[in-house]
């Protein structure tokens, strides 16, 4: 669903404003979990790396 679907700007309004924190709170873990998973790509690379040059 979308905001156009609730068909008043008022309610519009009001879901942006309510909700505008927890929609930053959502982005910001997004963004962790991004950085977790580029680590975690790192270490594995590295690994594989390590027995490579043993």
């Amino acid at each position: 669903m979308n905001l156009k679907d609730r068909g008043n700007k008022k309610w519009t309004a009001m879901m942006l404003i309510e909700h505008r924190k927890r929609l930053k709170e959502l982005k910001e873990s997004e963004k962790d979990m991004n950085v977790y998973d580029n680590l975690k790509v790192t270490q594995d690379n590295n690994l594989k790396l390590t027995r490579l040059n043993r």
